[in-house]
């Protein structure tokens, strides 16, 4: 009891903090509670309309509580609000209680009414002005004016939320009541099968107890419009009283059982017979009373029952019955929080955190601990349940770890973006045949001269090398968005959705800097792209089967790729791969030839990306980059002799340059005029 009045004396301090101040929002906080900063006036319902508040028509005090609170009133309660400046950004006004007859709220800019929103507790969710559960209306200026009208209690926690935070704390306040109603019902649940099996009354009278509580609970919150958004029009107008003197009748039926009272206490158990049917009464008033009447029964009877229940326990315990024990400390907190909670209601004390949710966490341990009394009785039977369930649970846990493990292992031959497009959740659900159509890039790469490296590396040295090449390669196909499908040796062929990936990957592929072994001399590689339509998909037998990608694009992305050893260049890109990546005008790109696939007409033109040459022979090669394309043209053009004078004046600038070399090596073998039938096109491809 002295902690119990402790903890009343600290919240009733709490509460006592200046009210009716200009609030100043803090960008930096998703919410603030409005009612230390609101002043309130009570008048006869009708009497006033906001213009008269606005007006100061109305005395105003300050408000004084974390939430305005009246008690039990049938007036017309008027709250005012001023910020010190109009937000900088979206805010919502909140009213969060389910309880509230009727709000009004007017929006006042420059001493004008700009606004005027109206919610009540028979208006469904989804028909308010924000669909919600609690009253919400948007805030945009400095001064706000909520009329409120109630037959419930009046208490109104107000928050003033940024609009941008209000849907991620909305979850988390939502799945906070959602794990206690489903703890209520699920313990609920519970103890009404083991009514079922045992017979004990005392199981189902706790059963009855938790059900009407958790209804309660549903209904005083406003969380009940979640399951039933008309609610309040029928039957809610008068359910929370009626709620609240079911489960208290619950709880004294189930104390009496529990206690042993019938037996040990007569006269106790006669108490609570008595008090048992003034509950009954209380509810009947409940229905043929006013309103106001009804929950000021709703209040006060559960209070006498509280009461009476502690003087039970405390009997009980100096008997020597040691599940009274137990009992007791189930309930001790749930008397602080429901007897705040009803002084609060009652307009004894002003309303604040503690006196609003602090019930919610006392029924949930209270649920918690009386269900561990009830279990007293069946000890044995729940260490073998515990056991066998921490048995599965390890079970579970090892099939799980091995089951990460194959995953892990599989992801590792068969990647997951491939079991991705064939839409397929994991392995096991891939059979043969099965395939997808895509448009993709196609990356090829592999090491210049690479047989030349292995001829004198060794098998195992070989081996080594390759491993620590594609540790290099792979992480960079992975953060470009792509995925590699093949190690094929010293090559690697890699998928990505979009062709800017693939080139971004080229390009840091071949910027990597790393050594040949037993040599100082760095690893060149060679890569090509292009993009177009596949088919990505399983082939095999019932008994060995192999994802993998084909089609024209994965062919000629291969030919691309090879095609760095005739140009002598590090990274080549098909037009289609450009256009597609939308580069063609990029100052790192130079057309260098084209080819025709043998049996199509469109020939394949060949664009080389110097962005991967070493720095001095990438800026020569982007200072001459226009005279390039001006040779270029000459020679599709078929005037070799103006062609070769060109390509060997870039020569003789650029004698690095291999494109330009190659081309003054053919002009020079070739005659000088084009032969018959030219058409630009240099190179077949089979």
């Amino acid at each position: 009891m002295f902690r119990f009045v402790l903890l009343l004396g600290v919240t009733l301090l709490y509460c006592q903090r200046p009210g009716g101040e200009t609030m100043k929002l803090d960008p930096d906080r998703p919410y603030m509670r409005a009612g230390p900063f609101m002043q309130y006036c009570i008048a006869h319902r009708g009497r006033f309309e906001a213009k008269d508040i606005a007006a100061g028509h109305c005395p105003m005090q300050p408000v004084r509580a974390p939430y305005p609170s009246f008690g039990i009133t049938g007036q017309d309660i008027w709250l005012e609000l001023k910020l010190s400046a109009p937000p900088e950004e979206p805010y919502i006004f909140e009213a969060a209680t389910g309880l509230i007859s009727e709000l009004q709220l007017t929006v006042l800019h420059g001493g004008h009414i700009t606004d005027t929103y109206e919610s009540t507790i028979t208006m469904p969710p989804a028909e308010r002005l924000i669909p919600h559960i609690f009253h919400q209306f948007p805030l945009r200026t400095e001064h706000t004016i909520l009329r409120v009208r109630s037959h419930e209690a009046a208490t109104l926690p107000i928050f003033l939320w940024k609009e941008s935070a209000l849907p991620y704390h909305d979850r988390l306040r939502t799945f906070a009541f959602g794990l206690l109603f489903g703890l209520m019902f699920v313990m609920a649940i519970y103890n009404f099968f083991i009514y079922l099996t045992i017979g004990d009354r005392a199981y189902l009278y706790y059963f009855f107890y938790i059900t009407f509580m958790a209804m309660f609970t549903l209904v005083a919150s406003g969380y009940i419009l979640v399951f039933w958004p008309t609610f309040f029009q029928w039957p809610g107008q008068r359910s929370a009283p009626a709620l609240a003197l079911l489960a208290s009748s619950g709880g004294l039926l189930y104390t009496r059982s529990f206690l042993l009272l019938a037996r040990e206490r007569p006269l106790l158990s006669r108490l609570f017979m008595v008090l048992i049917g003034l509950h009954a009464l209380g509810l009947g008033t409940v229905y043929f009373t006013q309103r106001s009447s009804a929950v000021l029964v709703g209040n006060a009877i559960p209070i006498l029952a509280i009461s009476l229940i502690l003087v039970a326990a405390v009997t009980r315990i100096r008997d020597g019955y040691r599940p009274a024990n137990i009992f007791l400390m189930a309930w001790g907190l749930l008397l602080i929080g429901v007897t705040l909670f009803i002084f609060q209601n009652l307009g004894i004390v002003p309303g604040n955190f503690f006196t609003q949710y602090l019930q919610y966490p006392a029924m949930a341990l209270e649920t918690i601990i009386l269900s561990l009394a009830l279990g007293y009785r069946i000890n044995l039977l729940q260490q073998r349940e515990a056991l066998a369930r921490q048995d599965l649970l390890q079970r579970q846990e090892e099939a799980l770890r091995r089951e990460m493990q194959y995953g892990e292992s599989v992801a590792r031959f068969v990647p997951r973006p491939f079991l991705y497009y064939l839409e397929k959740e994991n392995i096991l659900a891939v059979e043969k045949g099965q395939f997808t159509e895509k448009s993709m890039a196609v990356l090829f790469t592999d090491i210049r001269n690479f047989t030349t490296y292995t001829e004198s590396l060794g098998s195992q040295r070989m081996f080594h090398f390759l491993n620590l090449f594609h540790d290099r390669m792979a992480p960079i196909v992975e953060e470009e968005g792509g995925f590699i499908d093949k190690f094929i040796g010293d090559a690697i062929m890699a998928l990505f959705p979009e062709s800017r990936q693939a080139i971004a990957a080229a390009l840091r592929m071949a910027a990597i800097g790393l050594s040949v072994p037993d040599s100082s001399e760095e690893v060149v590689t060679g890569a090509g792209i292009h993009y177009g339509p596949l088919v990505l998909g399983t082939v095999g037998s019932d008994r060995r089967l192999e994802t993998t990608v084909i089609g024209d694009t994965v062919n000629l992305a291969s030919r691309v790729e090879s095609m760095n050893k005739v140009y002598g260049t590090r990274l080549i890109v098909s037009d289609r791969t450009l256009k597609a990546a939308g580069m063609t005008e990029d100052p790192g790109v130079r057309e260098i030839d084209a080819v025709r696939v043998k049996g199509k007409k469109t020939p394949v033109v060949l664009f080389e990306l110097f962005g991967a040459d070493p720095e001095p022979l990438r800026l020569k090669k982007g200072e001459s980059r226009s005279e390039f394309q001006q040779a270029l043209v000459a020679f599709k053009s078929g005037l070799f002799e103006d062609a070769k004078k060109q390509f060997q004046a870039l020569a003789r600038k650029t004698p690095a340059d291999s494109v330009v070399a190659l081309y003054v090596r053919r002009l020079e073998a070739w005659k000088a005029t084009a032969p018959p039938g030219w058409d630009g096109i240099s190179e077949t491809w089979s």
